[in-house]
């Protein structure tokens, strides 16, 4: 069984004999930052989508049309706007409901609710960058400015408020925790420990960690219990563009052998 990062939100979970999962897959850029291409998407048997923002779901539409008609999981709200806004069927999904079990390419799925950081909008995305990033802003947004507007005007009808999902799969066998949003000091340790008593021991968590929370993602990754965790910096696109430090990835470490800080590209197979 081999996972790998593709980019931004895209992983691709690949087991031999069994199913190929694609998680929040994006094909498009982001800024600069490298994405996954159309062909790495090749034999998904399944899309599991985990919330609405806007890097996570706005390429869903071309993803679908190159895979073909495959079982999509998403919580309600993307589910509903990917039909309303980008005409995928109704019958192509499977929904996931925070707290519950679904099936889906023969993978049990359990979805898990957890908090986000607060988002803001587009005045307050300005307002973030004339504070925190005055002399890069600039250049950024000149540089970028098409997309960003792009993005922006999208962002208005997207479901951007949750709920967050992450996704814990009986894979051949093994558990797989997923979230490739981040463990944050929002989250409560005893919410984690709940998780970890309600399905058993995880073979393999995959942890999102973001600027200033790699101790809060450290601990809940110990509460979690899992035999191995890899942590992966989905948001350091954003952070440079708001001009906060790059995700310090050894402090989440924290020497510990059965943790991994990956870049982009890495890949990991459980045999």
């Amino acid at each position: 069984m081999k996972l790998q990062w593709l980019g931004w939100s895209t992983f691709r979970l690949d087991v031999p004999g069994g199913p190929t999962l694609l998680l929040d897959p994006c094909v498009s850029a982001l800024l600069d930052d490298r994405h996954a291409r159309l062909k790495d998407l090749d034999g998904a048997d399944a899309i599991l989508l985990t919330h609405g923002h806007h890097e996570h779901i706005k390429d869903l539409a071309e993803v679908v049309k190159h895979v073909g008609p495959v079982p999509i999981l998403a919580p309600t709200q993307v589910r509903e706007y990917l039909i309303a806004y980008r005409d995928i069927p109704r019958d192509r999904f499977v929904t996931a409901l925070p707290g519950e079990s679904a099936r889906i390419a023969g993978v049990t799925v359990r979805s898990w609710a957890f908090p986000h950081l607060p988002k803001h909008d587009v005045k307050g995305k300005l307002g973030n960058l004339k504070r925190d990033n005055p002399l890069g802003a600039p250049w950024l947004l000149v540089r970028h400015g098409p997309r960003i507007v792009r993005s922006w005007f999208a962002i208005k009808r997207q479901p951007e408020f949750g709920p967050f999902l992450a996704y814990d799969m009986d894979v051949a066998g093994r558990r797989v925790f997923f979230t490739c949003e981040a463990f944050t000091e929002l989250l409560e340790s005893e919410t984690v420990r709940s998780w970890r008593r309600a399905a058993g021991p995880v073979d393999l968590a995959v942890v999102g960690v973001e600027s200033g929370q790699e101790h809060a993602a450290g601990r809940l990754t110990e509460e979690l219990g899992a035999g191995r965790s890899v942590s992966c910096a989905v948001h350091a696109t954003f952070e440079r563009f708001y001009g906060k430090p790059a995700v310090d990835g050894e402090s989440w470490r924290g020497g510990r052998a059965d943790r991994a800080v990956w870049s982009v590209g890495d890949s990991l197979d459980l045999g």
